[in-house]
C-alpha cells in the first residue's frame, strides 16, 4: 500500500534525488540536478550497505529522522502503482504528449491562481511540467494525428510498442497529489511547502469532465 511508503506527497524533497542501478543488485542515489553520487550500495541484499542508503534518507526526508530511518525494501514481481500492481502484473503509466502540453498551456494561462496569497507562481517549462506526471512512456504520433485526451479512448484496447511488445490499456490512472510537486522551483527543484497545500485549480480546469473520476 502506497501510504506505507515515503513518497513525494509526504516528502517533496525526494524530488531532489534520482536512483541509478548498479549491476543487478546495487543502487546509487544521485543528485538529480548534477548527477553526483550521494550514497551507494553495491549489493542491496547486504544489510550494512543497505543501511547507508537508509541512513541517508533518514537525514533528508521530511517525515523521517536519523533516529528512525526508513527501510529499503523490495518485492520481486510487484509493481508500485496507483492502479493495478497485483503480483506478476507489470504496470506502466503512459502519457500522451499533446495532453500534457494542453495541461501545461492551461496552467501557464492561469499562473498566480494557485498561490491564494497574491504572490504569482512563475510558470515552469513544458519539460519541467511533464516531469510532474512521472510517466514510464510518453506517446506522440509525430504527425499531429494524436490529439489531447485521445488516449482515454484507448482503454480496453491493445497498443503495440515496437515489433515485440503489446500493452493492454486498462484504465485512466487516478490523479496523484504528487503532481503538485514542481521539479524546478526553490533550491533548484523543491516547491514551497505552502504551495503544496493549495489545490492546483488551474490544472484541474485543464482536464475534461471525465466519468472516470480522474480527480475523485
Amino acid at each position: 500500500r502506497q501510504h506505507l511508503f515515503h513518497q513525494l506527497i509526504t516528502d517533496p524533497s525526494m524530488v531532489r534525488y534520482a536512483v541509478e542501478m548498479l549491476g543487478d543488485s546495487g543502487i546509487a542515489v544521485v543528485d538529480a540536478a548534477t548527477g553526483k553520487t550521494l550514497v551507494a550500495a553495491e549489493d542491496v541484499s547486504d544489510a550494512t550497505q543497505r543501511s547507508r542508503v537508509e541512513a541517508f534518507f533518514g537525514e533528508v526526508l521530511e517525515t523521517s529522522s536519523a533516529a528512525k530511518p526508513p527501510s529499503l525494501v523490495r518485492a520481486l514481481g510487484h509493481s508500485f502503482a496507483n492502479v493495478g500492481g497485483r503480483p506478476n502484473e507489470h504496470v506502466l503509466h503512459l502519457n500522451a504528449a499533446p495532453t500534457v502540453e494542453r495541461c501545461w498551456r492551461e496552467l501557464a494561462a492561469h499562473a498566480g491562481d494557485e498561490s491564494g496569497d497574491g504572490n504569482e507562481i512563475k510558470p515552469e517549462s513544458l519539460e519541467a511540467f511533464a516531469m510532474r506526471f512521472r510517466p514510464n512512456l510518453v506517446e506522440d504520433a509525430g504527425d499531429g494525428s494524436l490529439k489531447p485526451w485521445s488516449e482515454l479512448g484507448w482503454c480496453g484496447r491493445d497498443v503495440r510498442v515496437g515489433p515485440e511488445v503489446v500493452l493492454r490499456i486498462n484504465e485512466p490512472t487516478i490523479r496523484c497529489p504528487s503532481t503538485r510537486v514542481r521539479y524546478d522551483s526553490g533550491d533548484n527543484v523543491l516547491v514551497d511547502q505552502a504551495q503544496l497545500k493549495m489545490p492546483d485549480v488551474a490544472l484541474q480546469r485543464a482536464f475534461p469532465n471525465l466519468s472516470a473520476g480522474v480527480f475523485g
